[in-house]
């Protein structure tokens, strides 16, 4: 396409007796044109509709400033770019004079936006201080100069205060994804290891050197830890660090870690609390020696679990075991532990005067299989 042609094609995008068909089939040449297009004033609102969601600034920037643009689509997500350009747009200032309820229209992202600006209209103020309940719209209002004032003094720690809102409010927009920033940490400012979401992306990054790693097993939030302790080819002592820590859920993510030592695995397998052996009897690292053990115990437990049931119904129970939880209180378990074969007679007799109808039977049938002339 020469040079004077791509004049010609940019003077048919700018004239107003251009064709709406016309301008959409400029707009899908090139992103020069379809910026030209974005800002004439004679674009059909359904064309303009189609050209925010293009990925160009620039002719977003046009659609937003176009007054012919429709003001569903000035509210589009694209806008919180341009809160200046969306104010100078005669649409929207023609908005509320027309129908004065049509700011409760307004998304909250876009209210935002227009809060960061010192010359916002005093109907947006208003409203936005009527009992607008969104956090960071609550946040930005309470920072804007009309409403608070000039600081003299303070400013480095209210920024500090105020910043995991506005580090959410980066979240929702894809400006800040800690995912991808954690590749970068030499690059990152010390303040944003504050944020629990960016040491949670580091916990789980495999190009996390070492000494961070180090670090972030020691952090004061449990959950920073756990997902340290879900990393795979975490060092085999912080594996051992972690699966001692206090907190239930980071010694589970040890449990869970493909990567765990056998040994490790044994110790959580006598976890007081539960799920850490429940997630080591799921590790595809313990063999069949340690999950019997495992099975085992479970017994010392002494509440009441349907876990116990299946146990005190399998070969894995020892006699001992079964004779020691013929007094649970579950009905449940004494009926299993009736069941087994394992059970010796003296507990079986026991059972067969257990208060429970169920219980006494199961008993009795057990004791007739032993002692065939048996009679309580």
């Amino acid at each position: 396409m020469d040079k004077q042609n791509n004049i010609a094609l940019s003077k048919e995008a700018r004239s107003e007796n251009t064709s709406g068909d016309r301008l959409k089939e400029l707009a899908a040449l090139n992103d020069k044109l379809a910026q030209i297009v974005a800002s004439n004033v004679s674009a059909p609102p359904e064309l303009l509709a189609e050209l925010i969601n293009r990925k160009s600034k620039t002719i977003r920037k046009a659609v937003i400033s176009n007054p012919n643009t429709p003001v569903e689509t000035l509210f589009k997500l694209g806008v919180h770019y341009f809160p200046q350009e969306l104010l100078n747009n005669p649409t929207f200032q023609l908005l509320y004079l027309e129908n004065p309820d049509s700011v409760k229209n307004i998304p909250f992202y876009t209210l935002h936006a227009l809060l960061q600006i010192a010359d916002i209209p005093p109907f947006l103020l208003n409203y936005a201080q009527k009992g607008y309940q969104r956090q960071m719209v609550v946040e930005a209002l309470a920072m804007h100069v009309v409403v608070a004032g000039e600081m003299s003094h303070g400013w480095h720690e209210a920024a500090e205060q105020n910043a995991k809102y506005q580090i959410h409010y980066f979240n929702f927009l894809g400006k800040l994804d800690f995912d991808f920033l954690s590749y970068f940490i030499e690059f990152v400012p010390q303040k944003i290891f504050k944020d629990k979401s960016f040491r949670m992306a580091l916990a789980s990054n495999s190009k996390t050197p070492p000494e961070i790693l180090e670090q972030l097993a020691q952090d004061q939030d449990s959950m920073v830890r756990a997902a340290v302790a879900n990393k795979e080819n975490l060092p085999s002592h912080l594996l051992k660090q972690l699966a001692k820590d206090e907190i239930r859920r980071v010694r589970s993510s040890v449990a869970n870690n493909p990567n765990t030592p056998i040994e490790i695995l044994k110790v959580l397998a006598r976890d007081k609390e539960g799920s850490a052996y429940y997630q080591a009897v799921k590790n595809p690292r313990c063999n069949l020696k340690i999950r019997e053990n495992i099975f085992k115990n479970i017994a010392k437990s002494e509440a009441p679990s349907y876990l116990r049931f299946v146990l005190f119904l399998s070969d894995y129970a020892e006699s001992s075991v079964l004779a020691e939880n013929s007094n649970s209180i579950s009905w449940l378990e004494r009926y299993a532990i009736a069941q087994n074969p394992k059970t010796p007679t003296d507990t079986l007799k026991q059972l067969a005067q257990d208060g429970n109808r169920i219980v006494r039977a199961a008993a009795k049938e057990s004791l007739n299989i032993i002692i065939p002339d048996f009679k309580d």
